[in-house]
């Protein structure tokens, strides 16, 4: 049994090697991966041959687990047909996109990056697909979330790919709020009931016995999860900005796994979301204007990649309408075939753009465009006011122009206002930690939400990394100095979260001083100059936004709960901190190190 789960870890191993510093052929890239893969479906292929000799009833395997400041964290797998469905799904997808993409990127510059990438992104899913608990979901879907930043942003070069890169990257941060909140908040409800073995069995009374504010605030926050992942409404429009990345890459996470993973979270937790009445009809609302929005969003497209992205975000709003409706067994069905042929529809999708402009298909070509569609029957009015609107996004685009109708330069008065300028900001917020450390009453109040500005401030008004990362370091610090005020072992809990922390904190700080000149409005490419500086950089990013390779992504969980028991309102303002910090972290990373070089 272990012996299979470590066959379908060797993704993540050969990822991490092909990410060495070392120049590799592509004939032994090719071995490596395709081997890798090989053996992963024989560990998927066992445990579907163990689950068929239990009679598909679902069963825990449970490895060993981490300890940190006497909370447990286990190792807990839970294998039942849709998880393993899906994972043997990931696997021979992966198996087919590897093999087109050997090929496909022949000769292409940044090939191994391109495959360390693709495996850890199948590793994450691999995770994603058998997790025992909340936690362990999230780990997979924080890896998914990485790998598709990296893959979009693939041709660094191109301004285009990294900005889109960033914008979705900042979407995907948004959203996983709800799974971090939702495993935290199952937790304090629940204790070890986070477990799908334990959450699938509960009553819809035992679901909701522990408070209805809170049962309802869970749900809410698993469903807006999902709905970022699978990018329905409001965040319908994301998968035509992903199609900057390689046509392969694109196959597999927004053709086939990727963008239904959030359908796979809402089958894991059907049980809680499906009790509450009001989450039932967000997922049936969403799905339904995601399918009308999508259905004309597909209509105005220019090109092959745009047209599949909408029709693909159209099937995932009827898929949640059949999910709301309590249909689980058919909406699996259906999300497995439409996996498999959006994801061969996607990678033939340059063969039928070049074939299009030979002649022999010019009668195909033709009879396609005089096909009528609905809005023949409207006026011409009508049908130029709905192709405005619908080109313009509905104005939903709530990743770039679509947020114009806030008066953001209004807000950067009223926070510089509020925090003061770059030396007000750090004299006041010196002030606050000094009244906290002398207990005065509900200082660390004013210091939380002093950190909330400092690092609001930061997102719309700095030019500079440097004051970046200053602000940075100061709201954690403020954050931290709060928490330690209301938990008799904050201590110890602070000491694990600071052991990966300070160093990745003290390489941002040190590097962002090193490019301290680069106005980040603009991109400027040092990545190609300074590859050490940039690899640094970017493995503290990881740590510092609570990526699952060390420590941190632990004690923020424990850090989440303990104020969620104690202080809600705390632990609002610190999830917000630290969701905006990595996000300004992806932006320093992006502006810095990626785009065209300035001369």
């Amino acid at each position: 049994m272990e012996i299979s789960l470590l066959c379908l870890a060797l993704p993540l191993l050969s990822g991490l090697f092909l990410a060495l510093p070392w120049k590799f052929s592509e004939k032994f890239v090719s071995y490596l991966t395709l081997t890798t893969l090989v053996t992963s479906l024989f560990g998927g292929i066992f445990l579907f041959v163990m689950l068929q000799d239990q009679g598909f009833n679902p069963f825990e395997i449970a490895l060993s687990s981490i300890t940190i400041s006497h909370h447990s964290f286990p190792l807990l797998f839970w294998v039942d047909i849709y998880g393993l469905s899906y994972l043997l799904l990931t696997i021979i997808l992966g198996l087919v996109v590897i093999k087109f993409s050997h090929s496909y990127l022949h000769l292409e510059v940044g090939y191994q990056r391109y495959f360390s990438v693709i495996l850890f992104f199948i590793f994450g899913l691999s995770l994603l697909s058998i997790a025992g608990h909340l936690d362990l979901f999230f780990a997979g879907w924080e890896i998914v979330g990485m790998s598709s930043f990296l893959l979009i942003s693939f041709y660094r070069s191109h301004i285009r790919s990294v900005n889109n890169a960033w914008r979705i990257y900042s979407i995907y941060r948004i959203c996983d709020i709800g799974l971090l909140s939702s495993a935290v908040l199952g937790h304090v409800m629940w204790k070890e009931a986070t477990t799908f073995s334990i959450l699938n069995e509960m009553s819809a009374h035992q679901v909701q016995e522990y408070h209805s504010l809170a049962f309802l605030i869970f749900s809410f926050c698993v469903v807006i999860a999902s709905l970022g992942k699978s990018a329905q409404f409001p965040f319908y429009n994301w998968p035509a900005k992903a199609m900057e990345g390689p046509t392969p890459s694109s196959a597999i996470f927004y053709g086939a796994l990727s963008i239904h993973a959030g359908l796979l979270l809402l089958i894991r937790t059907q049980v809680v979301w499906d009790s509450s009445f009001p989450a039932k009809s967000l997922v049936i609302g969403t799905g339904v204007l995601t399918f009308i929005l999508s259905f004309l969003q597909k209509k105005v497209q220019t090109n092959i990649k745009g047209r599949m992205a909408y029709a693909i975000t159209s099937h995932l709003g009827v898929m949640y309408v059949l999910m709301g409706l309590g249909f689980k067994d058919v909406v699996f069905v259906y999300m497995i075939l439409h996996a498999i042929y959006r994801c061969f529809e996607m990678l033939i999708s340059p063969s039928i753009v070049a074939s299009s402009e030979l002649s022999n298909n010019k009668k195909v070509i033709s009879k396609i465009e005089k096909r009528k569609t609905f809005t023949e029957n409207l006026s011409e009015k009508w049908r130029s006011t709905l192709y405005l609107f619908t080109s313009l996004d509905f104005g939903m685009d709530i990743s770039g122009r679509g947020m114009n109708f806030f008066h953001w330069k209004k807000m950067i008065i009223i926070l510089k206002v509020l925090v003061g300028g770059r030396q007000t900001g750090f004299i006041l917020s010196a002030l606050i930690a000094l009244f906290a450390f002398w207990n005065v009453t509900g200082s660390y109040y004013y210091l939380s939400v002093f950190s909330f500005l400092l690092i609001l401030r930061s997102m719309f008004y700095h030019r500079s990394s440097f004051l970046m990362s200053m602000d940075i370091m100061i709201s954690l610090i403020g954050i931290l100095i709060s928490f330690s005020k209301i938990h008799d072992h904050s201590l110890e809990i602070i000491a694990d979260y600071l052991l990966p922390v300070v160093p990745a904190m003290l390489v941002i700080v040190g590097v962002s001083f090193f490019f301290r000149s680069k106005d980040l409005r603009y991109y400027h490419g040092e990545g190609t100059k300074h590859s050490l500086l940039a690899n640094s950089f970017f493995i503290s990013f990881l740590v510092i936004s609570g990526m699952p390779i060390s420590s941190a992504f632990v004690s923020e969980d424990i850090l989440l709960e303990i104020l969620v028991e104690h202080q809600p309102i705390l632990a609002v303002l610190t999830l917000l901190v630290m969701m905006m910090i990595g996000i300004i972290l992806s932006k320093m990373y992006t502006r810095i190190f990626m785009g065209r070089p300035s001369f």
